[in-house]
């Protein structure tokens, strides 16, 4: 499964691919990862604020689903991603949100997932996602991290993430 970009006149085409490549899918030199899933921007970290001027800004973050293979099975974890233009993707971190190694209610896959930063909390981004704890005869879960915005803005900022950075 890969993830590409394309254009269209109107929403019932035609469709022109953008890039030849696909921005995200299997990752070379990896693998173990076999495929993209879902590809969302998170809340808050979604709109690049870029000063042309000065040459710098924020970098857009993102979530992404990874499928990668286990010793049983394929697993499914959230892999966290910036980009300082939309189309080229950086990984930050393959296993942002990963299945735990022990026996609990997250242990095969997490998938399936959307970000918001609610009115109650502005200084967390809540990522709710769609866990099960088997690979067989699994029950399925929802869940949600509570991730500081002060976190993802050290990430989305940095001196070596900043746009235009040397």
């Amino acid at each position: 499964m890969y993830i590409g970009i394309a254009a269209a006149p109107a929403v019932e085409g035609p469709y022109r691919r953008i890039n030849e490549k696909p921005f995200l899918g299997t990752s070379e030199g990896v693998p173990q990862v076999i495929g993209a899933g879902s590809f969302k921007m998170i809340k808050g970290f979604d709109v690049l604020n870029y000063d042309e001027e000065a040459g710098i800004g924020r970098r857009l973050l993102a979530l992404e689903s990874r499928i990668t293979r286990s010793k049983d099975s394929s697993v499914s974890s959230i892999a966290l991603l910036a980009s300082a233009d939309g189309f080229s993707w950086s990984l930050i971190d393959a296993n942002f949100l990963a299945p735990s190694a022990e026996k609990s209610w997250k242990k095969a896959n997490i998938h399936t997932f959307d970000t918001m930063i609610p009115s109650f909390d502005p200084d967390h981004v809540f990522i709710y996602y769609d866990a099960r704890d088997n690979f067989k005869k699994s029950t399925e879960c929802v869940g949600v991290a509570r991730i500081p915005v002060v976190f993802l803005e050290s990430i989305a900022c940095t001196t070596a993430t900043r746009v235009g950075a040397t």
